[in-house]
């Protein structure tokens, strides 16, 4: 009876413990779910952290880049907190763009002092030329002049010594008219050159805007080029309205048609082969579009797209410097906003075609 008796004890105990190692066993497991729960929940904000921080960082430097390649601002920065690496990576990118920007300036100052170079190089053949055509008239004037005064001796002579005939002072008189209308043509010839120059050099003086017949304007240029553009080896035509005032810059259109004429001097003539030149202006709902057209040997399709770049030229080892119509893509798009191209005509030879949206004009009746 005493072992049955203990034996019941022993199991009532051995129940006992047994449900409350299961308590504490599930009380424990509880603890341990807890604790994962709670870990898992911080390991989950950490991450959503760190992935909105990287997250926000990578928007703001694709941001920032996007916005430099749609405006060209490379004044942009991203400015980024932090040490970490999406920041350092964002501070090496904002040193870069800040490198870019300090050698677009250098470049775009490098650039207008060459654009100047060559205003200055445009101007000094533009002084040859005209020296080079004024020596012509001047010649003439002179020669005319020396020849009349070898008459008038000659008439001295005749007289003092008595031996003056009628036919010979008929003949000298002949001479003498000639001689004046000769002297007298030439040297008109000589004023309005001066005259051009004068005009020409007022305008590159005081480059501001008046009123100016583009004809005119144009006629001016094409004298200073009168002894180049020498008849049959060129055929220039005007197609400009005679009516067609501009209210613009006339340095700035003085300095592109001879810019553009020189152009077709220099690179668009054939030997053996007359050279036409067509000069053209228009308007076209309130546009003003230009024209110069050459039959001459064109452009390759691989120089086309540089062309207005400085420094491309097809006359390297002949002299060329490839700074003129660089020069005069920066005067039509800068100078008179407007918009400027190079077509290569199926024909042969090449039309530079301008169009000036921004440019006063009137038709005068």
């Amino acid at each position: 009876m005493a072992q049955q008796a203990m034996r019941l004890q022993l199991s009532a105990l051995s129940e006992v413990l047994i449900q409350h190692s299961q308590l504490e066993t599930e009380r424990l497991i509880w603890w341990v779910l807890l604790l994962m729960v709670v870990i898992t929940t911080a390991n989950y904000a950490l991450l959503n952290y760190l992935n909105g921080r990287i997250s926000n960082d990578i928007l703001a430097i694709n941001k920032t880049l996007f916005k430099v390649t749609k405006n060209e601002d490379f004044s942009l920065r991203i400015d980024s907190k932090g040490n970490d690496e999406i920041a350092q990576i964002s501070h090496q990118l904002d040193e870069l763009l800040e490198f870019i920007e300090t050698l677009l300036s250098r470049l775009s100052a490098a650039q207008q002092r060459l654009i100047e170079e060559a205003k200055m190089a445009g101007l000094g053949n533009m002084v040859s030329g005209f020296a080079h055509e004024l020596n012509t008239p001047l010649g003439i004037a002179i020669t005319s002049h020396s020849h009349l005064k070898s008459k008038m001796e000659t008439l001295r002579e005749d007289f003092d010594s008595g031996k003056l005939k009628k036919h010979t002072l008929s003949e000298l008189i002949s001479e003498a008219e000639a001689a004046m209308t000769l002297l007298e043509n030439n040297l008109m010839k000589t004023a309005n050159l001066i005259d051009d120059f004068k005009e020409v050099a007022v305008h590159q003086r005081q480059d501001c805007k008046s009123e100016f017949s583009l004809k005119s304007l144009i006629k001016g240029v094409l004298d200073c080029y009168e002894s180049e553009l020498v008849e049959p080896e060129y055929v220039v035509t005007l197609e400009i309205p005679d009516n067609l005032y501009l209210f613009s810059y006339p340095s700035a259109f003085n300095q592109i048609f001879r810019y553009t004429i020189n152009n077709c001097i220099k690179h668009a003539k054939i030997e053996g082969k007359p050279l036409a030149i067509t000069l053209s202006a228009k308007v076209v709902n309130d546009y003003i579009h230009l024209y110069c057209k050459d039959d001459g040997h064109g452009i390759s399709k691989d120089l086309l797209p540089l062309v207005f770049e400085p420094f491309v030229t097809s006359k390297r080892n002949q002299g060329g410097t490839g700074l003129g119509l660089s020069v005069t893509y920066n005067l039509v798009t800068q100078k008179l906003e407007g918009e400027i191209k190079m077509q290569s005509l199926p024909q042969g030879g090449v039309c530079i075609h301008i169009i000036l949206p921004n440019t006063t004009f009137n038709l005068k009746d």
